[in-house]
């Protein structure tokens, strides 16, 4: 009869990849319960709800800004630059 037989080689190897596998899900195991105390502490500051939030000083692109093509946001941004200089010129928009 075949009977499998195992070197001490091939079961160093197997101990060794069950305890990779046993770090990989402890640290799966902590990046999921990091997820999730993230998301109950900070979960009302990134709520949909809210359009007026500002992080690190910059307001967050409205919702409907994100409905319009790459070409009409390139367009919006030279438009508000421009507008921008002209106020801080002197000159009215």
């Amino acid at each position: 009869m075949f009977s499998p037989s195992f070197t001490g080689t091939t079961i160093i190897l197997l101990l060794l990849i069950c305890y990779w596998l046993k770090i990989s899900a402890v640290k799966l195991r902590r990046k999921i319960t990091h997820t999730f105390f993230i998301h109950k502490t900070f979960g009302k500051y990134f709520s949909k709800t809210i359009h007026k939030q500002i992080i690190n000083r910059e307001k967050l692109v409205p919702l409907k800004l994100l409905n319009m093509s790459i070409n009409n946001i390139i367009r919006y941004e030279a438009e508000h630059k421009r507008a921008y200089t002209r106020t801080t010129d002197g000159i009215p928009p």
